[in-house]
């Protein structure tokens, strides 16, 4: 039902966005085609998600389109923000918004 179609649009988010992030720091956006499918979801996502699960989404695709417009990463920075762990992962508030949401709609089924 309902529950399961928010776990599949928010994984296809989660898996797109990934992609785009770790591309982001290795080059600029030279093809804004690239995110059609970032923004196809990200609308999908506005259709059913609650406030804070839309909230979370707008920021990590802000955050990415940051990365893109900001200089390449070098190596070293690289190495450096890897080390931050999840506190560098710009989609981990998104995920635990979508495990709050999700948690609370098992709870009231």
């Amino acid at each position: 039902g309902e529950m399961k179609k928010r776990e599949a649009v928010y994984g296809e988010f989660i898996k797109e966005c990934c992609e785009r992030a770790i591309d982001s720091f290795a080059r600029s956006l030279d093809k804004p085609e690239m995110l059609l499918k970032t923004y196809e979801l990200l609308n999908r996502i506005r259709l059913c998600a609650s406030e804070e699960v839309l909230h979370e989404a707008e920021r990590a695709v802000s955050v990415i389109m940051e990365q893109y417009f900001a200089s390449n990463l070098s190596s070293e920075e690289m190495r450096a923000l890897l080390r931050k762990g999840a506190n560098a992962d710009p989609l981990r508030p998104f995920a635990e918004a979508c495990r709050a949401e999700l948690k609370a709609m098992r709870a009231s089924a």
